[in-house]
């Protein structure tokens, strides 16, 4: 995903259950043929009848990421209750699902996987918004516990928005995201070029850890992504007493940027920031992800040094709010 620079990327975000219950179907479906049956996404999975099962197989079959964009929510910028995506998901016709798969795949046709849908497509929308509705509700609980958690992430992207990170508050949001320059880029099997300039970002958090991350870029004015919640677990200190810094970043490596006013050796990092050699290569990969810092080889050692975008995000979180 590439955008032309920082001040032209338009995000908003918005709340709903439906994407997190999308994601963990997806999680739990793959689970069940994996070699962690037990993890709680296939737990949900595995309680679903059998048909509900074997309606989302086709969404999670690994040689493919690609779905039909009626599984993507049906207003993506609107906090839409999970029953109501249901309903709209209930109500889609034969020609309705079958336009959008020959839509999706109009490149390469209805691969084989697809072609039980394809016959029958009112059963299968049936069964999704079956196995949905399983799974919603046992995740209702969890999402009234998570509004503070949603209200935090709400903050820390209006904030990144204001102060010129959002892209590494976007490049951050998958576990491998990557950004290079003024270009976003996500791993996938099936990779497309997509120009964000004039379109909207539309972030929904999901709760629940799920591993995916969902997103909608066929949109002719929004590109939309969910993608995972931060739990508690994930806070190392409460958020009143983090600084906005800490809150794109982890404190943890807000601290390192913080630390990489000159070059230093790999091998100091882990006395300088109190952790063990392995934690500290894995949190100067997420920041070389982001952009932020730059890794490099000399003779037998490792050098690492902050980017000049590095420098323009520390610069941007040190100012008042006022002078952004």
């Amino acid at each position: 995903m590439s955008f032309e620079s920082t001040a032209t990327i338009r995000v908003s975000v918005s709340f709903s259950l439906y994407p997190s219950v999308f994601a963990l179907a997806c999680e739990g479906a793959l689970a069940m043929h994996g070699p962690a049956p037990r993890s709680p996404a296939a737990q949900l999975v595995g309680s679903l009848p059998a048909a509900a099962k074997r309606a989302l197989l086709p969404i999670v079959d690994r040689r493919h990421t690609l779905s039909p964009g009626c599984l993507s929510p049906g207003l993506p910028t609107s906090d839409t209750p999970l029953a109501e995506e249901l309903d709209r998901l209930r109500s889609l016709s034969h020609d309705d699902v079958r336009t959008d798969l020959e839509r999706v795949f109009a490149d390469t046709g209805v691969p084989a996987h697809w072609l039980s849908v394809w016959r029958n497509p009112r059963r299968w929308t049936e069964l999704v918004a079956l196995a949905f509705d399983h799974i919603g509700t046992r995740l209702e609980d969890a999402w009234r516990r998570s509004i503070r958690q949603r209200e935090r992430e709400a903050q820390r992207i209006g904030t990144a928005v204001a102060r010129g990170g959002i892209d590494v508050a976007l490049a951050t949001a998958h576990p491998r995201g990557r950004l290079r320059g003024t270009a976003l880029q996500f791993p996938d099997p099936n990779p497309v070029n997509v120009n964000a300039s004039g379109r909207w970002i539309v972030l929904t958090p999901m709760i629940g850890r799920p591993r995916a991350v969902l997103c909608d870029l066929d949109r002719p004015d929004v590109l939309w992504f969910g993608y995972p919640l931060a739990g508690p677990s994930d806070e190392t200190q409460d958020a009143r007493s983090r600084t906005e810094l800490d809150a794109l970043l982890t404190p943890i490596r807000a601290r390192l940027l913080r630390f990489l006013d000159r070059e230093l050796p790999m091998s100091a990092v882990p006395a300088l920031l109190g952790c063990t050699p392995p934690t500290a290569t894995h949190h100067c990969t997420q920041l070389a992800k982001a952009g932020l810092i730059l890794r490099r080889r000399r003779g037998r050692s490792v050098r690492i040094a902050r980017t000049p975008r590095g420098d323009q995000v520390l610069e941007a979180y040190a100012r008042p709010m006022a002078d952004c």
